[in-house]
C-alpha cells in the first residue's frame, strides 16, 4: 500500500493536485517510480481537497477532456485517445497556447494515458478529504472522509497486515525510484 499526500500546485502548476486527470497522472507517476517494490494490484491511498479546480486558463483543453470521459460510451481512459487530433486542432485550444500562456490541447490526452497506469496496477485508490468526491469517483477513484475509513477499508485488497510505502513529501522533494536490495540487477 503507498499512502501520499497531493497538493493543490505542482510540477505542472496550479491546480494539478485538484484537476481529475492530473491526480490520475500524478498517481501514476509515482507507481512507475516505486513498482519495483509495490505488490501487484496494489493499493493507493491520497489526501486531496479534490474540489474540481481545473485552472482551465491554464489548462483549456483539460475540462472538455474530463467531460467528454464521463459520456458517450467512454469506460476507461484509452477511449478518449481517439478524440487526440480533434483537440489538437482546436482553434481556441490552439490560441490560449500560443497567445496566453495555456497548455497545448494535446497536453490532457499525455496526462490521461499514464493516469491509465492506477487502472492497470491497482486494486484501489482512495481519495481522503475530497471536498467534491464526485470528481474522484467520476474517474473511477474510491472516496473516503479520513484516512481510517480509507485503511479500514483497503483491509479487503491488502488484508489487516498491509506493508506501508508513506510518502510524505511525493510532490515536494525530488522523486526517487525505490528498489529492493535483493532486486537491484547489476
Amino acid at each position: 500500500m503507498m499512502i501520499l499526500g497531493m497538493p493543490q500546485a505542482f510540477h505542472y502548476g496550479n491546480g494539478m493536485g485538484t484537476n481529475p486527470i492530473f491526480m490520475m497522472q500524478a498517481i501514476s507517476a509515482q507507481i512507475i517510480r516505486h513498482k519495483r517494490i509495490l505488490k501487484d494490484n496494489c493499493v493507493v491511498i491520497c489526501s486531496s481537497i479534490c474540489n474540481g479546480y481545473f485552472h482551465d486558463e491554464e489548462f483549456p483543453s483539460y475540462r472538455a477532456v474530463y467531460d467528454l470521459f464521463q459520456k458517450n460510451y467512454h469506460n476507461t481512459l484509452p477511449d478518449l485517445e481517439k478524440y487526440g487530433e480533434y483537440f489538437a486542432n482546436n482553434q481556441e485550444y490552439i490560441d490560449k497556447y500560443r497567445f496566453n500562456y495555456g497548455y497545448h490541447p494535446y497536453h490532457a490526452f499525455s496526462m490521461i494515458s499514464c493516469g491509465h497506469i492506477v487502472e492497470q496496477h491497482c486494486s484501489a485508490l482512495y481519495i481522503v478529504g475530497a471536498y467534491e468526491p464526485g470528481y474522484a469517483r467520476s474517474m473511477g477513484m474510491k472516496t473516503r472522509a479520513t484516512f481510517e475509513e480509507a485503511l479500514m477499508d483497503a483491509n479487503k485488497y491488502v488484508g489487516s497486515n498491509p506493508n506501508i510505502l508513506a510518502l510524505p513529501k511525493a510532490f515536494k522533494l525530488a522523486s526517487v525510484h525505490l528498489g529492493m536490495k535483493d532486486s537491484i540487477e547489476r
